[in-house]
C-alpha cells in the first residue's frame, strides 16, 4: 500500500490481507483491500461476537485434525471436502497474494498441498495487486460473464458485491457435515457473523485482524513506565505514557504515540457511526464528538503525536522504526513488517488497547474468500476455499506470515514471528471487537467523515463539534 503521512486518518479499499490493512483511522487483516454495495444495511458496528449467528445449523463436533499434525507443521493437509465429480475441472482463483508480498509467499505451500490432495481440480492463480484496481478487474470479469470461481475480497466489500448479486451464499456448503462444511465451536465468536448478511454467509474469513497497542520497550524503559496493560485507559494510564514519551524538538524530535483509529475511541466512549438500525448517523452526539475531540488534542494542545507537517515524506511506521515513536497501533500482521519486511532494530513489545469509559473496544477486519454466484463449479470452489483456510492449512500459513487465524485450535501453533503470547492478544480483542456499518456507499460515508476529520485532526482548522455535525448533515442524505 502506498505510504501516508498518517496511517490513522486515510481512507482506503485495501483493509485486509496481503499488503496490509489500515483506512481511515483503524485497520486492515491479513493484508488487503476494502470498501463497500446495495443492500438493507445490517446492525452497523455492534460487536461482531454479539451479532446473530450466521446460520441455524448445529455445529459439528470440533476437528482434531490441527491437534494430531502440530508435530509435523509443514505436513500437507488432509483433505477437507471431495470435488463434484472425478472428472478434471478447473477453477480460477483471483487474489492479491503477490509473490512480492508475505502472503503470497506463505501461500505457495498451501496451493501445492491443494494440487496434491485434489489432483482433479485444477487451480488457475492469477494474483493481482489490492486496492481500487483490484475491485474493477473483478467487476469487469463478473459483468462480462466470467467471473473468478474464488476470489479474496475485504470485510467492507461483501455488501457491494452482495448487493450486484454476484455472491454465492456459503450457508449449504458451511453446513455441510464432518471436514466438508465448518467446524464453529472451532470458531472464534463473531468472525462468521461479520461475514454474514441479511442472515446469509457471504465469505469465508481466511484471518482474524484486530488492532493492538506497540510500544518501544526501551524507550518505556528509559522513561520509567511500566509495560502497558489491559487495565490501561486511554485518558489516563495511556495518555500519561504519551506525554512522558515525548521530548525533544526538531528533525529528531521524539514522539509518544501516533493516532489511535478513531472508530475505535468513539466505541470505547459507548458512541457509533451510526445508528443500530443504519439509518441515521450518529457521530454528532457527544461519544463521537468527544473521541474527535481527544484526537485533535492530541496533536494540537498536547502535542504528543506528530502533525502532518512534521511527518513530511515519512509516516508514523517510519518513526516507530526508527525509535522516534513509543507508541503505534496496527494489526497482528504489523508483526510480520516489523522482522521481516522492514527488519527493525529497536526493542518492541505488543499489548491489548486501553479502555474508555464504557470499557475495551476493538475492529475487527480480515480477508475473506468469496465465491462467484455463477460459478460452474460452486462445490469445487468450496473444496478449494475451504482447504485453503482448513485448520490445517493454517499451520502452513503460520509458517511464514504472522496472521492471527479465526480458529481456537490453531492459536498456539508455533510462528517464527509470534513471541509466546501474541498472537492471543489480538484473538481475545475478538470478543469486544466492533465492525465498521456494512451498508452499500460505506465508501461515500468515508468519504465525507475523511474531508471534515482532515479539516479537524490533520489541519486543526476547526473543532470536533463542527466536523461531526458537518460529518452528520451530509452523510444522513445518504442513507435515506
Amino acid at each position: 500500500m502506498m505510504a501516508t503521512p498518517d496511517r490513522s486518518m486515510r481512507v482506503t479499499r485495501r483493509r485486509a490481507l496481503a499488503g496490509g490493512l489500515l483506512a481511515l483511522g483503524m485497520l486492515p487483516i491479513l493484508a488487503a483491500c476494502s470498501t463497500p454495495s446495495a443492500a438493507p444495511p445490517t446492525a452497523p458496528s455492534k460487536p461482531a461476537s454479539r451479532a446473530a449467528p450466521a446460520t441455524s445449523a448445529a455445529a459439528t463436533t470440533p476437528t482434531q485434525a490441527a491437534a494430531s499434525t502440530a508435530s509435523s507443521p509443514t505436513a500437507a493437509p488432509k483433505a477437507a471436502a471431495q470435488p463434484s465429480s472425478a472428472a478434471s475441472v478447473k477453477i480460477v482463483y483471483m487474489h492479491w497474494f503477490t509473490s512480492a508480498l508475505p502472503g503470497g509467499q506463505a501461500q505457495v505451500p498451501v496451493l501445492d498441498a491443494f494440487t496434491k490432495a485434489f489432483p482433479a481440480i485444477k487451480v488457475d492463480s492469477q494474483p493481482t495487486p489490492g486496492g481500487n484496481s483490484y475491485y474493477q478487474k473483478l467487476l469487469t470479469m463478473m459483468a462480462g460473464g466470467v467471473p473468478p470461481d474464488v476470489f479474496t475480497q475485504a470485510l467492507n466489500e461483501l455488501a457491494p458485491l452482495q448487493g450486484k448479486n454476484a455472491l454465492a451464499s456459503l450457508d449449504d456448503f458451511a453446513n455441510q457435515p464432518g471436514n466438508n462444511g465448518l467446524d464453529k465451536q472451532d470458531i472464534v465468536p463473531g468472525v462468521l457473523e461479520a461475514a454474514t448478511l441479511q442472515g446469509h454467509l457471504y465469505g469465508l474469513p481466511m484471518n482474524l485482524d484486530t488492532q493492538g497497542l506497540y510500544y518501544n520497550t526501551d524507550l518505556f524503559a528509559k522513561a520509567g513506565l511500566d509495560k502497558p496493560t489491559e487495565n490501561w485507559t486511554w485518558e489516563n494510564e495511556w495518555l500519561k505514557a504519551a506525554q512522558a514519551l515525548t521530548k525533544g524538538s526538531g528533525a529528531q524530535k521524539q514522539y509518544g504515540t501516533s493516532l489511535p483509529p478513531w472508530q475505535i475511541l468513539i466505541w470505547a466512549k459507548g458512541g457509533d457511526i451510526l445508528s443500530a438500525d443504519g439509518k441515521k448517523c450518529v457521530m454528532d452526539q457527544a461519544p463521537a464528538t468527544e473521541a474527535i475531540q481527544f484526537l485533535e488534542d492530541l496533536r494540537f494542545k498536547s502535542h504528543v503525536a506528530p502533525l502532518v507537517t512534521e511527518l513530511q515524506a515519512q509516516n508514523t511506521d517510519d518513526l516507530f522504526n526508527t525509535g522516534r515513536l513509543g507508541m503505534n497501533f496496527s494489526q497482528s500482521s504489523q508483526i510480520g513488517r516489523l522482522i521481516v519486511t522492514w527488519k527493525v532494530k529497536v526493542p518492541w513489545g505488543v499489548a491489548p488497547l486501553p479502555k474508555g469509559s464504557a470499557g475495551p473496544a476493538n475492529i475487527m477486519t480480515f480477508t475473506s474468500l468469496g465465491i462467484a454466484k455463477s460459478s460452474k463449479v460452486p462445490q469445487d470452489a468450496w473444496t478449494f476455499a475451504r482447504f485453503l483456510v482448513s485448520p490445517e492449512s493454517v499451520k502452513l500459513w503460520v509458517q511464514t506470515v504472522s496472521w492471527v487465524f479465526m480458529y481456537k485450535s490453531t492459536i498456539n501453533i508455533e510462528s517464527p514471528l509470534f513471541k509466546p503470547g501474541q498472537a492471543k492478544i489480538f484473538l481475545d480483542a475478538a470478543a469486544y471487537a466492533h465492525t465498521e456499518p456494512r451498508v452499500a456507499n460505506y465508501s461515500q460515508i468515508l468519504d465525507v467523515i475523511n474531508k471534515e476529520m482532515g479539516l479537524a485532526v490533520n489541519e486543526g482548522k476547526e473543532p470536533a463539534q463542527a466536523a461531526t455535525a458537518t460529518i452528520a448533515k451530509e452523510v444522513n442524505p445518504l442513507l435515506s
